[in-house]
């Protein structure tokens, strides 16, 4: 869009033409004609941008600009001459109608006072301005479609569309292939849905053997339940651990730093120190006990799992060989089916101790 109205050096010149106060007489034509022109031009200037957008085949007259630049370089509106008001009337009448064809809808309420104006005292005009609106009215109208016919937009368009034609055409070559294809994998899909479906039974048949009397599924649950266990009594063991290291640490800074002022000092900060490491060695012994058993008991249960993946055929054969030999299986089956043992006798008991960390206790106080 080029600018036009709203060029600066233009726009100054269009305020600076209409601007002193003035009472137009409405019944004096020259004075009429100017009231007219004052009001079309204050419409430019507080839209300016709007009208460079909607009229660009006045704007890129050069006949126009030329006549428009000359009047508005003579003086003020008030004391330019009858027939320059006329011609600038018939100027903007120019720009009028453009804008109208443009734009949607009404246009600007203080323009259509200059178009009544102009439509029935037409033929007062000049000759030459009477040439004017007869052209503006009836052949600009067609000049105005035949730029919008011949734009770059509309030439855009129609190679657009000429696009979308070869695009559609492309599009039904390939459904049309890509109808046939989907039929072909449709029965390629079912042959394997089918094959699928016996896999799967298969699959379900094996299971059921491989798990037999659910004893596998079963240790499979504990054994994960027992890993859960082991990786908690683990991590308990480490943060006991760090915590028994880090008093040890705290004993010994202390007994290295003057903080702390002499021997009876040293003990009350001493005793709590002492008696907490013995609290924390005690429950890392029951931990790491707890560890110990979890981990016999995980041991027990992989062997278990080992077993059952030889007892698949358990059922077939095991009544033919008992009835050759009744203990060939006894040791087998006591292993599968004997109970989980957790070797808890060396787990000391909670209170375990206690009794030595109360003697302790009061040997300090009545020290």
């Amino acid at each position: 869009m080029k600018a036009f109205f709203s060029d600066p050096y233009r726009l100054r010149n269009i305020e600076s033409f209409i601007k002193g106060k003035h009472e137009y007489n409405t019944h004096i034509r020259s004075e009429k004609i100017k009231l007219l022109v004052k009001d079309s031009l204050q419409s430019i200037s507080k839209n300016a941008k709007h009208w460079d957008l909607n009229c660009e085949l006045n704007s890129s007259n050069p006949g126009v600009i030329e006549k428009f630049d000359s009047i508005l370089d003579e003086d003020f509106l008030i004391s330019i001459s009858e027939e320059s008001a006329e011609t600038m009337l018939v100027i903007l009448y120019r720009f009028m109608i453009e804008l109208k064809f443009a734009r949607e809808g009404d246009y600007f309420f203080e323009l259509g006072e200059t178009e009544r104006y102009i439509q029935r005292f037409r033929t007062t005009f000049s000759d030459s301005n009477m040439g004017v609106i007869d052209w503006t009215e009836r052949i600009m109208p067609i000049e105005i479609l035949r730029n919008l016919i011949f734009s770059n937009d509309l030439k855009s368009i129609r190679t657009d569309l000429d696009k979308m034609d070869k695009v559609q055409q492309r599009i039904n070559e390939w459904q049309s292939s890509a109808d046939e294809k989907i039929d072909l994998w449709d029965k390629e899909l079912q042959a394997k849905e089918t094959r699928a479906r016996e896999l799967s039974n298969n699959l379900d048949d094996h299971r059921k053997s491989i798990n037999f009397v659910g004893l596998n599924e079963g240790f499979l649950n504990l054994h994960k339940q027992k890993s859960m266990a082991l990786k908690s009594q683990l991590k308990s063991l480490k943060q006991i651990g760090i915590g028994i290291v880090s008093l040890l640490f705290l004993e010994i800074l202390l007994g290295l730093s003057d903080v702390i002022p002499s021997n009876t000092g040293m003990i009350k900060y001493i005793i709590p120190i002492i008696s907490l490491l013995l609290i924390m060695i005690y429950f890392f012994r029951v931990v790491l006990q707890n560890y110990k058993s979890t981990q016999s008991q995980i041991m027990q249960l992989d062997l278990r799992m080992t077993l059952c993946q030889f007892i698949q055929s358990y059922a077939e054969y095991a009544q033919e060989i008992k009835e050759k030999d009744p203990e060939a299986l006894s040791k087998f089956e006591n292993i599968i089916f004997s109970s989980i043992v957790a070797d808890d006798e060396k787990i000391p008991s909670t209170f375990d101790g206690l009794d030595q960390l109360t003697q302790l206790l009061g040997t300090v106080k009545k020290s």
